[in-house]
């Protein structure tokens, strides 16, 4: 699902900035409102533990954070 949501979040981002479509900002701000309403009925209508659900739901972003910063350091030591 985390995919899923960073594939379409791609795609929007893609037609804001690239295509200079910024109708499609909205479409961003409605998903990141929707999203936040979702994980507040998340944890305030279920048992489920705060700390383990932020935990569980950021390891896919910090495991792309230090993808990106693998890369940019190896194309850094290959272009000296």
């Amino acid at each position: 699902m985390a995919i899923l949501n960073f594939h379409w979040l791609w795609r929007i981002m893609e037609k804001v900035f690239f295509d200079r479509k910024w109708l499609h900002s909205i479409q961003a701000l409605f998903k990141f409102t929707a999203l936040v309403l979702v994980i507040f009925l998340i944890l305030r209508f279920t048992q489920v533990d705060a700390i383990a659900f932020i935990l569980g739901t950021s390891t896919l972003l910090l495991g792309i954070l230090y993808e990106v910063i693998r890369e940019s350091l190896r194309a850094e030591r290959g272009n000296s």
